[in-house]
């Protein structure tokens, strides 16, 4: 049986708002070297060591910014293969979660309505796009809260203590995102959480 070859993540420098607009090109997303074998992408005078393999489609909900409205859009991915260890490399915008259908900012706005404003989950969730409703609404915010405690998803944020609720760990993760971005940059707590997560995805 064939052997698949090992993916890996890679974040662009470029957000998702900016990269929708304009998909850089092959060359300007190609990743300076392969996460797994460390490979340079680019040696003068030789070929390229981790050349493109295509574009991959993926939908991404959320709002766009922290006042629009929750939408889905399409993103497409910039894949590569390393030459020397055949690993695939997906480079993608700052602000897409791997394996998540929402976007940082939609998620990080969820928790910090959920966790710091005291919304329902139904509430927080809805506001980033999700049509859950009811029990299965609870369900979507205890999966990201689990993904952060696992250190699946902002990795920044420290794990909580056993003792502590689901909304107390909601607020506690959404502080520590807005804290990423300076006072200055944004308006409220809200916007600075919803900024912050594309520095910490």
């Amino acid at each position: 049986m064939e052997e698949r070859s090992t993916s890996f993540v890679v974040h662009s420098a470029l957000d998702v708002n900016i990269w929708i607009l304009h998909v850089p090109s092959v060359d300007a997303a190609r990743p300076a070297s392969c996460p797994q074998c460390g490979c340079a992408a680019r040696v003068p005078g030789a070929p390229f060591g981790v050349v493109g393999h295509g574009l991959r489609q993926r939908q991404v909900r959320g709002p766009a910014t922290i006042d629009a409205p929750p939408e889905v859009r399409t993103i497409a991915t910039r894949r590569y293969r390393c030459r020397r260890c055949d690993a695939v490399v997906a480079v993608v915008p700052r602000g897409l979660v791997p394996r998540q259908h929402f976007g940082a900012g939609a998620i990080a706005l969820a928790l910090f309505l959920f966790g710091v404003l005291g919304q329902s989950a139904a509430e927080a969730a809805r506001r980033a796009g999700s049509w859950a409703a009811g029990a299965s609404a609870w369900r979507t915010v205890r999966r990201w809260l689990a993904a952060i405690e696992q250190r699946r998803l902002f990795a920044v944020v420290r794990g909580a203590p056993p003792s502590w609720s689901p909304r107390r760990c909601a607020a506690r993760a959404a502080m520590t995102l807005a804290s990423l971005v300076p006072a200055p940059f944004a308006a409220s707590d809200a916007a600075r959480a919803f900024a912050g997560a594309a520095l910490a995805s």
